[in-house]
């Protein structure tokens, strides 16, 4: 194990990086370069209170880094197969993951009999619902990750912890290595198994509270219009998490769902894939989250850049008309 000499000790600046964020590959630069002259196999690195981590394979001579999807099913599928094979896996198992993050999870999940539940994004859902497992004895939680870089394996911790993460990664990849693959490998056999899934998240600001109106209506507007197909591709399934219904678009009929009411709305495909519009809690941003599985990766993609076109069109049709 090597440490980035110029990021050993803390800095409250952060100097070394344009951003301390695991999610931006610009973040690793100084590592990739420390890397390429050790020949290091893999590259770990954490934002400042180590709560999230990001991960760069080496693969075929280039770096590359995963985003935390991929991250967190190559987890998934790693803490799953282990516990299988050493005969551990608990009674009940569960796998808790937040509505934003890859589908592929459930596939994982299921090859191995384990059950997988859904929160709202935001760790905090995903420990409240860790320790109602607990209180109820119905389920034993072994992992939950949400997209942003957040993993939890276990009980010890109640909340997104890189450090747990971090050591898992390395297990991970040491055990994979010992079969002569790389991470990379590994996750295109998860694809290959389960589907080609690619996910993108597309943030649009609206600043003011012109912004604010903007973000409401578009909201409303999906709510009032609703999407039955996108890309050429059904969507039968609608979930409006504010006010808390499924709408099932093929059968016209509608159910309750059991989750805190937030300002989110779900269009799931037949496939598995699915988008999501979701107001930032936190900045004057509107969230579109795109989760595409298909055949292949260029399939996966073609669709993804189709639907993020047709979607982000109307998303400018409906500001042009409030304007």
């Amino acid at each position: 194990v090597f440490v980035v000499k110029e990021q050993e000790e803390p800095d409250p600046q952060f100097s070394t990086v344009k951003s301390p964020n695991p999610e931006e590959i610009s973040s690793f630069e100084i590592a990739i370069k420390k890397a390429k002259e050790l020949d290091g196999e893999i590259i770990i690195g954490t934002d400042p209170d180590c709560d999230r981590v990001g991960v760069v394979v080496k693969h075929k001579g280039e770096y590359i880094p995963l985003n935390g999807n991929q991250t967190g099913a190559l987890l998934l599928n790693y803490l799953l197969r282990t516990l299988n094979e050493q005969g551990k896996m608990p009674e009940n198992p569960a796998v808790v993951k937040t509505v934003v993050t890859s589908e592929v999870s459930n596939g994982i999940a299921a090859k191995f009999n384990v059950n997988t539940f859904d929160t709202l994004t935001g760790f905090k859902y995903i420990a409240e619902l860790m320790q109602k497992f607990e209180e109820t004895k119905k389920y034993n939680f072994l992992f939950g990750y949400e997209e942003s870089y957040g993993y939890l394996a276990g009980t010890f911790v109640r909340d997104k912890d890189a450090v747990i993460a971090s050591m898992l990664i390395c297990e991970m990849a040491a055990y994979y290595k010992k079969q002569r693959k790389s991470l990379i490998d590994v996750l295109n056999e998860i694809y290959k198994e389960h589907g080609y899934y690619i996910e993108e998240t597309v943030s649009l600001s609206f600043s003011g509270i012109a912004g604010q109106s903007k973000m409401k209506a578009i909201m409303e507007y999906f709510r009032e219009n609703k999407l039955s197909s996108l890309a050429g591709k059904m969507i039968p399934t609608i979930i409006d998490y504010k006010m808390s219904i499924s709408l099932d678009l093929i059968k016209g009929t509608t159910e309750k769902v059991n989750y805190p009411k937030s300002d989110v709305l779900k269009f799931s495909f037949e496939d598995g894939s699915w988008l999501v519009l979701r107001p930032s809690g936190t900045e004057p941003k509107l969230k579109v989250y795109f989760s595409i599985n298909g055949e292949s990766q260029d399939k996966s993609t073609e669709t993804l850049e189709k639907t993020k076109s047709e979607i982000l069109s109307i998303i400018d049709r409906i500001q042009i008309n409030i304007s």
